[in-house]
């Protein structure tokens, strides 16, 4: 990775090959600037966090989490320590939002 310096390194982790935190610590190490866990799984982030604290390498990358985000999970993902939220399908050709807008004369007329 090191011929990409000028670019923007995102590895996608999904604990396949080794222990999530483990794959974390090894994309940090060898360069990424997102770590992008894809598994949907929220307490995948609190391992991988945790991991990359203890080891003090937190700081140098971003965290992203994706895999089937809803609009009810987002308020539980804020609280946790996330970066960027990877949103598909369910979000962005959800079914419109129930809304509306009532526009006011602000000028005082």
């Amino acid at each position: 990775m090191r011929n990409l310096k000028a670019y923007l390194k995102v590895v996608q982790i999904k604990g396949r090959y080794k222990d999530i935190a483990f794959e974390a610590y090894e994309a940090t190490q060898f360069g990424a600037d997102v770590v992008f866990i894809d598994t949907g799984r929220p307490s995948d982030v609190k391992n991988v966090v945790e991991r990359l604290v203890q080891l003090g390498l937190r700081k140098k990358v971003n965290i992203a989490f994706g895999g089937g985000i809803t609009l009810e999970s987002i308020d539980e993902l804020k609280a946790m320590d996330i970066d960027i939220l990877d949103i598909g399908r369910q979000i962005a050709d959800a079914p419109l939002l129930d809304m509306r807008m009532e526009i006011l004369n602000t000028n005082g007329k």
